[in-house]
């Protein structure tokens, strides 16, 4: 018994060794950005910090929804590293150890701050994927120790974006994509620095390397890689185009015909414009209120079909100008998402509206 007790005493009364974990992608949708984990050693006692542990098991739609909002909740899991290390085994996701190079002060630093974060009381935050996730957390919490050393040497901008490097991850996804571009907003197209991109757990790996002492592969993938393309999006933006266009065409001459496809299409762009002003109504999210596309889609935009004829080539006449305003502004730079398809989208719609030669509906018959 006196033995066991001068064993955790021990353990406790011992210089920590921090060791941060980073697990590359895996199946699951949630694990395509990877992960990342911190521990602390003592004697033979391990404890591992895991910020990104949240009800996965929920309905994905319910989840889905959260994230949306900006009031998913993540808390600070605390896990024996060999049980850790074999979830991430068995899920095929490679794991690389950085044993980091600490002074003792550092490393002590390091411990309590996380010990202070795995309390009950402290635990829980709101998850934001650029800001504040399972890596950004570990980040911050070895830059504190060092008294801001780690966001110093990482304030050199650079040429990526949150979107780009986003998009990066998700290749294949191209539903998910397509959304993306369409409820993202402009925060996402800021510029960044090092810092930053520590956001995902390959960056915050490589940007440890000076304080690393000891590198580790602990485990390697032996499933296919996956894939870091840039995602091809040029194809469904421009066939959704080409349909709207190729509408305008066909049915030109044909007052019922042109009526409705008329009807159909505004519609559509009337429902994009409502997901968009209503999401950012709705989100908490900044990257989802602040968004350009709010000037590009309007719910208003069914008038282009429905209603008089002065009405709608009224209505699209403040359209056209209003939308050339944005277009102006997205080339000289001061509008910085992706905007050119969806503009591509609802202005030539305003334009056929504007200069129709045929009404959307047949005229009344001439009286005798």
């Amino acid at each position: 018994m006196a033995l066991g007790a001068l064993a955790v005493l021990a353990a406790t009364t011992s210089a920590p060794i921090i060791d941060v974990y980073t697990m590359g992608a895996g199946q699951d949708l949630f694990e395509r950005f990877g992960h990342a984990a911190i521990c602390v050693q003592r004697g033979v006692q391990s404890r591992c910090y895991n910020y990104g542990t949240t009800d996965f098991g929920s309905p994905p739609q319910q989840l889905g929804w959260r994230f949306l909002r900006g009031d998913a909740e993540f808390w600070v899991s605390v896990w024996e590293r060999e049980r850790m290390l074999a979830a991430y085994v068995r899920s095929d996701r490679t794991v690389v150890r950085q044993r980091l190079a600490l002074a003792h002060p550092v490393a002590e630093r390091i411990a309590r701050r996380l010990e202070h974060d795995a309390l009950p009381e402290n635990r829980r935050y709101l998850y934001h994927h650029f800001d504040d996730n399972c890596s950004t957390r570990v980040r911050d919490v070895v830059d504190q120790a060092l008294d801001g050393e780690l966001r110093r040497r990482t304030a050199e901008p650079v040429s990526e974006t949150f979107r780009r490097l986003g998009k990066l991850r998700l290749a294949g996804e191209t539903s998910l994509l397509l959304a993306g571009d369409v409820l993202v907003g402009r925060r996402a197209d800021r510029a960044l620095v090092r810092y930053d991109r520590m956001f995902l757990p390959d960056y915050l790996h490589d940007e440890l390397t000076p304080w690393t002492a000891e590198r580790t592969v602990v485990y390697e993938r032996r499933g296919a890689p996956f894939a870091l393309a840039p995602p091809q999006l040029t194809l469904p933006w421009l066939s959704a185009t080409a349909l709207l266009g190729a509408g305008s065409l066909l049915f030109r001459g044909r007052p019922r015909a042109f009526g409705w496809w008329l009807r159909s299409a505004s519609v559509v762009l009337g429902l994009l414009g409502l997901l968009v002003w209503g999401l950012a109504a709705v989100s908490r999210v900044p990257e989802l209120v602040q968004n350009e596309l709010l000037a590009v889609w309007w719910p208003s935009d069914v008038l282009f079909g429905f209603g008089s004829e002065r009405l709608r080539r009224g209505y699209a006449r403040v359209r056209v100008l209003e939308l050339l305003g944005v277009a102006l502004l997205s080339a000289a730079g001061v509008l910085v998402q992706p905007l050119t398809w969806p503009l591509l989208l609802v202005l030539p719609l305003a334009f056929v509206v504007l200069t129709a030669a045929s009404p959307a509906s047949p005229p009344p018959p001439a009286r005798s």
